[in-house]
């Protein structure tokens, strides 16, 4: 695969639907020809840059390097060509190009590999709460040999790897790749910014990264916008900036350059690249005049804003949570009757401690867990595989301690892996609770698997944390609310362990060791393997008897008679899911041992570590 299309693939990664006639043959013919109006416009590109073959003798004995790197983002710009694109599409004035080509040379059979194969999404339709728009990727590669010979890639010699009503996927092998040979490339990405109007304002995030872990001989970007787009951007750590001007038309231009950057060869690992590293972010949105739209104070038209102050970000961020604060909330919470309406009539006996965790439990099992009897049977059993919106979720919990006269405060921090809270662009932060009553108590919320009072590792030891009061359910007004800061705390290392308890013998007549096991992770060790090992019906079931609930849910759903057909179908699932549960605990050993295992029985999950007050993970097999 090819090394530097996977980075800019995974920045740039659409995440999208395709509808059923897309393919049709008239589609496939107007993309090959808005492909081959790319490839006659990005070919005859007059770049001197990329008609560079040498590289420095230092650079000689290195894998491979970047001779050229040109990145080109156009949005409606009446100063160039509009390639209008998608072929099959109908041209919206909202829609944006993403170019990147690269000019690489392969010294040896390691960067032959790197680049032998690209694959690549080619077709993809996202939905947005006003309107739809199809999006697409185009590719060109050509091959230039040591003897100025160039060859380029036929589309003929693209395979297409998934053809569904969901995406369309190609790959292509690079033939006859040779050591000293240079492969030069292009990726278009368009598409369309989906529901932009007054109510919603999209934001189009990109980042130019003036780092690589091969050399970069000259590295270049040049953006064109319409005058209907505003523009924010900030440069961390030495990152040249950009050099803002005007076209004849008025588009907005921006053109940022750098030449002979040497490779970076830290390991990842010990790298927080936002605080370390040269990098450019950017964005781009569909800005308007006088209203406000999206949760953000307005971008006007035709602006560009540079390293802006964290706080205007922030009362972004405020001004969001004012409009959601009209009245009171008890999302779900009455799913729960019993055990809700006892909670509500002893809540003034209750320790603030013990009411905020209950009520942190009851919310989290009525938003994940509870099932209504119409919905896709794939999305119920793959709930705990969900990526969570931490914002939401915290504002809502916030909203539902004040209803219930729990006191706290919303806190904003960042990843120690992301920007630093005086450096963010746009909504970088994470939000977690802290309760102001008593001793420290904080909400934060990683995973479906994270109980009360849990801090995820990438905020802990937080300096100045900005924690907002939003002074009752009734505040409407963001600059009513009061502002603060907090530091987060760091948890022990006797918090986070991986216990292993084995018990060894031999067997005479095979020779081989049976080992019972069992294992206790804590702490932060926990993540990875609970959304391994723990099913939904595994976190249903254990919630479940916490709660006091009788019916397990296919039982439940099996009395509605709306949703007895829908149980009989989700019990099938939960069966074939439970059938597969002793191929996990197999998968998990063997990265354990690091060796083959020849039988394995007696799969138990003996506490799922999802509350507090049993917060280890405990499971064992033989």
């Amino acid at each position: 695969m090819m090394k530097c299309m996977v980075k800019y693939l995974s920045v740039m990664a659409l995440f999208l639907a395709v509808s059923s006639c897309l393919f049709a043959q008239k589609d496939a013919e107007n993309y090959k020809k808005t492909l081959d109006n790319w490839k006659n416009e990005i070919w005859n590109w007059n770049k001197p840059e990329f008609k560079v073959r040498d590289i420095p003798a230092e650079y000689a004995n290195l894998s491979s390097v970047v001779l050229a790197r040109h990145n080109e983002i156009i949005a409606d710009s009446k100063g160039k060509t509009k390639m209008i694109g998608l072929g099959f599409a109908v041209y919206k004035e909202m829609y944006v190009s993403n170019i990147l080509r690269e000019s690489i040379k392969l010294n040896d059979k390691s960067a032959l590999a790197d680049y032998s194969e690209i694959s690549y999404v080619k077709l993809q339709k996202r939905v947005g709460p006003i309107s739809e728009a199809v999006d697409a990727t185009y590719l060109g590669i050509r091959l230039i040999k040591p003897d100025g010979k160039v060859s380029e890639i036929n589309a003929e010699d693209f395979v297409t790897i998934k053809d569904t009503k969901s995406r369309k996927e190609a790959k292509v092998a690079i033939p006859d790749l040779q050591v000293g040979d240079i492969i030069d490339y292009f990726i278009v990405k368009q598409y369309k910014l989906v529901g932009t109007d007054n109510s919603r304002q999209e934001v189009f995030n990109h980042l130019f990264s003036f780092y690589d872990d091969m050399p970069v001989l000259n590295y270049s970007v040049h953006i064109e916008l319409g005058r209907k787009y505003a523009v924010e951007y900030r440069a961390y750590n030495g990152a040249p900036e950009f050099k803002v001007s005007s076209n004849d038309a008025e588009d907005i231009v921006l053109d940022v350059a750098k030449k002979n950057i040497p490779p970076y060869k830290e390991s990842n690992l010990w790298t927080s690249p936002f605080r370390q590293l040269p990098i450019l972010r950017l964005n781009i949105m569909y800005a308007f005049k006088g209203n406000y739209g999206g949760g953000r104070k307005a971008r006007n038209p035709g602006e560009v804003y540079k390293n802006q102050s964290s706080d205007e970000f922030i009362e972004d961020k405020m001004f969001a949570m004012a409009k959601n604060n009209i009245g009171y909330y008890e999302y779900g919470l009455y799913d729960l009757k019993d055990y809700y309406k006892n909670l509500r009539k002893n809540k003034d006996a209750i320790s603030v401690d013990s009411l905020s965790a209950a009520l942190y439990y009851i919310f989290r099992f009525n938003t994940f867990m509870k099932v209504r009897g119409n919905e896709r049977i794939d999305d119920v059993v793959n709930r705990t595989r969900l990526d969570i919106n931490n914002d939401s979720f915290i504002e809502i919990l916030s909203k539902i301690f004040r209803n219930y006269e729990v006191d706290n405060t919303v806190v904003l921090t960042t990843s120690k892996y992301g920007p630093a809270m005086k450096e963010i662009l746009g909504a970088d932060f994470s939000s977690l609770i802290e309760l102001k009553e008593g001793k420290q108590m904080l909400f934060g919320f990683a995973d479906l698997f994270s109980p009360a009072f849990y801090v995820p590792a990438e905020f802990e030891q937080s300096k100045q944390a900005v924690t907002i009061d939003i002074k009752g359910n009734l505040n409407s007004k963001f600059n009513k609310f009061d502002l603060g800061t907090t530091n987060l705390p760091e948890s022990k290392a006797i918090d986070n362990n991986h216990t292993e308890t084995l018990v060894l013998s031999v067997k005479p007549e095979t020779g081989l060791v049976l080992v019972d096991r069992v294992t206790k992770l804590s702490g932060h060790y926990k993540a990875d393997t609970q959304k391994s090992l723990i099913s939904f019906e595994d976190f249903y079931e254990s919630e479940r008897k916490d709660f006091g609930l009788g019916k397990s849910l296919v039982e439940d759903l099996s009395d509605g008679r709306k949703t007895k057909k829908f149980a009989e179908e989700l019990g099938a699932a939960l069966m074939e899911i439970r059938n597969k549960k002793k191929d996990k605990f197999l998968s998990e050993a063997k990265d354990w041992f690091d060796q083959e295992i020849t039988d394995l029985d007696n799969c138990t999950l003996q506490n799922l570590g999802i509350r507090h007050n049993k917060p280890d993970f405990v499971y064992s097999s033989s």
